[in-house]
């Protein structure tokens, strides 16, 4: 699943990613195959700081994800620019 994020005032977010956003507790108005998050910055805010704070999850400047490396169903690594 790939996730971008734009700071507009409302962001729009394909399923089955809402079931990520049940995990963080981020509320969404749900359509048929998609969800309406209320406020951009808020998801990104929240985003970032839930998974900031999980052990093995670090936060880099300046780069980006390109691709991951799936390992038995698992992300084992990523590929940066």
């Amino acid at each position: 699943m790939k996730l971008i994020v734009h700071l507009y005032l409302d962001q729009v977010v394909r399923k089955p990613a809402h079931l990520f956003l049940d995990e963080l507790s981020i509320e969404y108005d749900e359509q048929e195959d998609y969800v309406v998050i209320k406020h951009a910055a808020l998801f990104t805010s929240t985003i970032m700081s839930e998974l900031i704070a999980r052990p093995n999850v670090k936060l880099f400047n300046a780069v980006a994800a390109e691709d991951l490396i799936v390992k038995e169903g698992r992300v084992g690594g990523e590929v940066t620019n």
